[in-house]
């Protein structure tokens, strides 16, 4: 399978991510989407937007196209009649021109850890990433202090003020621990101070879970949040009946759950970190969550192109 991922978004780099994961699974795949915010915080991409000549002719040879939390495919430049499949990373918002997604008759799906309790005609849909990128890799973790990364859901801000936020600091204030808030960095930059704490936590501690708490198990952390029954049904659902490894806590519990895990101390939760990465390892590895979950989508996409060649050919 050939495919292109765009986002008119950087996405906080998950277009690009997920494109990846294909290529680890034995596809074809590049993205297409900005390089950085206008702060000038960096995400990867392989071509930038607005495309080049030689990323819309690689659109064009593509099987299939995923459009990522927008409507890429209503530009001027995407390939007319080309198979497309709508993938959401955030909750789904309705379509500015009208119609939506499935309006406009072309199967979607949205990322199952998203704040949002059903998906009304689209498909469930993992965070797909690249296990075996670098950026992806566990690195060695200190052997004094904890360190804990508090990860908000975006990077884009330093967060000060925010209630959710400053309501996490101030639970876990006065731990005996080191206390890393990375925002405001590139994706490597942030992933790569993740990479180097024992805990990560995400700052609104609701029913769900983020592409950061997925990318703190592949990390080799100890992922602290909300992922309530409902997410954890739609994690088996996508991977084939794997539970999660979260540490599942709330508002309320924050403070004595992590400070039991600090207790337990680096060398204990290192340990717990890997056995998160071996999870990761048998039940997110991308060929299998690709399979299971989104080739059912392009299959109806492909179709969908069939039929609208079939009735262009059809005698009027």
């Amino acid at each position: 399978m050939d495919v292109v991922h765009v986002s008119l978004t950087p996405l906080e780099g998950a277009a690009w991510a997920a494109s990846e994961g294909f290529r680890e699974a034995g596809h074809g795949s590049s993205c297409i989407a900005p390089g950085a915010y206008q702060s000038g915080r960096s995400v990867p991409t392989d071509y930038t937007t607005p495309p080049s000549e030689a990323a819309v002719a690689r659109l064009r040879r593509a099987d299939v196209v995923f459009c990522h939390d927008g409507w890429p495919y209503r530009e001027r430049w995407y390939p007319s009649g080309k198979a497309t499949v709508g993938w959401f990373h955030r909750p789904v918002r309705p379509s500015p021109a009208g119609g939506g997604l499935r309006g406009d008759g072309w199967p979607w799906g949205i990322a199952a850890g998203v704040e949002q309790g059903s998906c009304p005609g689209g498909a469930l849909l993992p965070e797909i990433l690249p296990l075996r990128h670098e950026l992806y890799r566990p690195r060695h973790k200190p052997t004094g202090r904890v360190r804990i990364a508090l990860c908000p859901t975006s990077g884009s801000t330093s967060r000060r003020g925010d209630p959710i936020h400053e309501a996490t600091l101030a639970a876990i204030a006065g731990l005996s621990a080191d206390v890393d808030v990375p925002v405001g960095l590139s994706l490597r930059e942030r992933l790569k101070r993740m990479a180097a704490a024992h805990i990560v936590i995400h700052d609104s501690i609701a029913g769900k879970y983020t592409e950061y708490g997925i990318a703190g198990l592949a990390l080799g952390c100890v992922v602290v949040n909300g992922c309530d029954g409902l997410h954890a049904w739609r994690i088996q659902r996508m991977t084939g009946g794997c539970g999660h490894c979260f540490e599942v806590t709330g508002p309320s519990r924050l403070r004595p759950t992590v400070r039991h895990l600090i207790g337990l101390g680096p060398d204990v939760l290192a340990q717990m970190g890997r056995r998160n990465r071996q999870w990761m390892e048998t039940a997110w590895r991308p060929s299998e969550l690709i399979d299971r979950n989104i080739r059912p989508l392009v299959e109806a996409a492909l179709t969908r192109c069939r039929e609208d060649v079939i009735d262009a050919a059809e005698p009027r």
